[in-house]
């Protein structure tokens, strides 16, 4: 059976806009609030966890392509995750897998051979519901603001989004629709 998966944007959702840039030590980059627990209830939940990213600043020169994978190597020891995606490109590149466009939610299910219908993408921008929309998935827009929204769900913050998940699996019946 294919699996389910939580697919992770990076800045906004498991660290601060721009925190990548003030730490010279990926390990030293400090996750948001909450991020830890959450990952682990969603883990406890069954969901395997995955990151896709836009990083921009590696096409226009800004950063580099290893430095960004170590930043993602990082998180992904941190909290436990099972694989990551980058698009690398700027947005004038026009490519498939830079968020909105759904190029790396399809990647990462063909890698984690995931079901994308039992998946969710968990992002604080419109691009990032977006592209899990068009990959089929159900999204979660993390927004301390009120703001317009594609999303099927809007949260707070990450763990917000996890306890909520993991309530409603507790309750997932034969028969009944659940996640």
């Amino acid at each position: 059976m294919r699996k389910a998966a939580i697919i992770l944007d990076r800045d906004g959702t498991l660290i601060a806009d721009g925190a990548e840039r003030e730490h010279e030590k990926p390990e030293d980059i400090p996750l948001l609030p909450g991020v830890r627990a959450a990952c682990e209830v969603l883990r406890a939940c069954g969901f395997i966890l995955l990151g896709a990213t836009n990083q921009a600043c590696v096409g226009r020169g800004e950063s580099t392509w290893h430095r960004q994978g170590a930043v993602c190597d990082a998180l992904a020891r941190q909290l436990g995750l099972d694989g990551w995606r980058i698009c690398p490109h700027t947005p004038e590149d026009g490519c498939r897998c830079r968020k909105p466009g759904d190029g790396m939610m399809h990647a990462l299910a063909d890698t984690h051979d995931l079901d994308l219908a039992r998946c969710w993408m968990v992002g604080d921008a419109e691009t990032d519901v977006v592209a899990g929309r068009a990959a089929g998935m159900r999204t979660a827009l993390l927004a301390v603001e009120p703001c317009y929204t594609t999303a099927d769900y809007v949260f707070g913050d990450l763990l917000e989004f996890a306890l909520f998940v993991a309530r409603a699996r507790i309750d997932c019946r034969p028969g009944a629709r659940g996640f």
